[in-house]
């Protein structure tokens, strides 16, 4: 189906590379961890982020092309995304554990699912070792999330279609009740906190 649409815009971004931006543009100390591919995004996410000050020695080139989102958003606001990982799917444990001391002192550390489970539950358990508190934004969404994971998360911020999701509802739009009984679901299977997004 070809649909029409209004406008188009280009920029660096991704969850926690949006994030990694705000906080060290706010002055924060941050580093970014992960793989850009040896195309042009990579390099202008690399300058994006050293712009206001973020660390990216943890931000390897691998050969191949970065990771990109498609977003498509209605004129209702409600958006779609498609995600093409790219060498966001080549940063596996190992590089963690390389990067390790780069997590040493770190207050907070922010994950998502663009990149490998085993990776992703691999920095959350380094992240809890080395005393920081995890939050993890569980997108895209998968039917659910291995348990090793959601132990090693303090706070788990779904949108409520993920949220839904993952205590196997088929339900997109949540009425307040609903996303009580869900946010209940999801501290039952370890983070102490969810927040719940629209």
């Amino acid at each position: 189906e070809t649909l029409i649409g209004s406008r188009y815009w280009d920029a660096p971004g991704g969850k926690g590379a949006n994030q990694a931006y705000a906080a060290a543009k706010l002055g924060a100390d941050v580093s970014m961890l992960g793989r850009v591919g040896s195309d042009h995004y990579g390099a202008r996410m690399r300058a994006n982020l050293e712009s206001v000050g973020c660390d990216t020695r943890g931000l390897k080139t691998l050969e191949g092309s970065s990771g990109v989102a498609l977003i498509s958003v209605a004129e209702t606001g409600q958006n779609s995304i498609i995600v093409v990982s790219g060498a966001n799917d080549r940063y596996a444990p190992a590089d963690v554990a390389a990067d390790r001391q780069l997590l040493i002192g770190a207050r907070l550390v922010l994950l998502q699912l663009e990149n490998p489970y085993d990776t992703v539950t691999a920095a959350a358990q380094s992240a809890r070792k080395t005393g920081a508190r995890v939050v993890l934004d569980p997108a895209p969404a998968p039917a659910s999330l291995p348990t090793d994971l959601l132990r090693a998360v303090d706070i788990l911020t779904p949108n409520e279609t993920e949220a839904a999701r993952l205590v196997g509802s088929s339900v997109n739009a949540l009425s307040l009740e609903e996303a009580r009984t869900i946010a209940g679901k999801l501290q039952h299977m370890g983070p102490s906190t969810v927040i719940i997004k629209l």
